[in-house]
């Protein structure tokens, strides 16, 4: 009976995915990519990326090669070479709640963090109305676009790096490798050592 479970709920996933894809213009194409905090893999069409993800979910489209796949895999070698780019060409899909989420994200510096408490702040003043910091967190986990909407630039007020879709570890490098193990952030929210025990 799990076993079945646990496939519907496959199922469900990868048709979200594919009704999600559906809606860019043109062919989708994805490609798996070795980094140094694991296998990521990229989906996009012929102008957009459209996600990078930590798990290798089915996608409905070409596997290969494709200038966009191709631009996404060279912003990455810089990405980890610490250099600061601008964002390639991205397309969200989502609520319109989940796109303000991910835009918020977009405006947190390189080398800085800052708290859910603070996103669920500036989702709110957009929308004007409250929001829970549970919706804003589900939103920010369904992030499509991992590393390059900067998802992992935010942690708990209690300075604890809570959860990421690629894991504590790779987290944790993704912010010493931007910010040289200090993380600077906002006048409410001390400077930060990413590095340091008492912070994991």
């Amino acid at each position: 009976m799990m076993k079945r479970i646990i496939q519907l709920s496959f199922f469900l996933t990868s048709l979200k995915e594919y009704v999600m894809y559906k809606m860019s213009d043109g062919m989708i194409y994805y490609d798996d990519y070795k980094t140094r905090i694991g296998e990521l893999r990229i989906v996009c069409d012929d102008d957009f990326l459209l996600g990078i993800y930590f798990d290798k979910r089915e996608i409905i489209g070409i596997k290969g090669m494709n200038p966009m796949i191709e631009k996404t895999k060279e912003w990455l070698d810089n990405y980890f070479l610490g250099n600061k780019q601008e964002i390639l060409p991205i397309r969200l899909e989502g609520s319109e709640f989940s796109k303000i989420v991910w835009n918020l994200l977009l405006e947190i510096p390189y080398g800085e963090v800052t708290t859910y408490g603070e996103i669920t702040r500036r989702v709110e003043e957009k929308m004007h109305k409250r929001m829970s910091y549970q919706a804003v967190g589900t939103a920010i986990g369904r992030n499509p676009i991992s590393i390059m909407i900067p998802c992992h630039r935010v942690v708990g007020k209690d300075h604890s790096l809570r959860g990421y879709a690629g894991g504590l570890q790779q987290k944790v490098l993704l912010l010493e490798l931007e910010g040289n193990l200090i993380c600077k952030v906002g006048k409410d929210f001390p400077s930060w050592k990413v590095g340091s025990k008492d912070n994991l």
